[in-house]
């Protein structure tokens, strides 16, 4: 899940409208929508106000949770 996804699963978590999302971080609430659907990029100043707003990590919002593919190599004897 991107950042993007992650603000706004979080606000719809905690129950929270893009309007007061927006008059506690000082935007317009068509900005956070931007930011949710990712047309905006938030600053970072604007990023720490949302996850306040959110009441989660900032970090929790830029980590990308997608997982790196690991592979396991098992040696093989093969026997002639």
């Amino acid at each position: 899940m991107n950042m993007t996804e992650k603000i706004k699963t979080q606000r719809k978590k905690k129950g929270v409208t893009l309007k007061a999302v927006a008059e506690r971080v000082g935007c317009t609430d068509a900005y956070i929508s931007q930011i949710e659907t990712g047309k905006a990029k938030p600053s970072i100043k604007v990023l720490q106000k949302i996850a306040k707003v959110l009441e989660v990590e900032i970090r929790d919002l830029l980590n990308n949770d997608k997982q790196e593919e690991k592979f396991f190599l098992k040696k093989v004897s093969v026997r002639k």
